[in-house]
């Protein structure tokens, strides 16, 4: 089997798997009358994530024991390369 059809076949399963458990969720929140997540929840999520993983950075060279959170760049944002 060649290498990117095994990484396909992950993805493919990833997939399947994320869908089942979205489908899971979505089923709970209707028993209980709780409103679903939209998009923007989740973009908001992430924000805050971001956000406090800069603090923590912060807050840890302030002490003395972490790196200069200048250096440190956010685990969600990823480098684009231009042309």
């Amino acid at each position: 089997m060649y290498p990117y059809v095994r990484v396909f076949l992950v993805c493919e399963q990833r997939l399947k798997d994320a869908t089942e458990l979205i489908e899971k969720d979505d089923e709970a929140r209707d028993m209980l009358h709780l409103q679903k997540p939209t998009l923007m929840d989740f973009t908001e999520i992430n924000l805050k994530q971001m956000l406090m993983e800069r603090e923590a950075a912060i807050i840890l060279h302030n002490l003395g024991i972490g790196d200069d959170p200048g250096e440190i760049r956010p685990t969600g944002i990823k480098a684009t390369k231009r042309p």
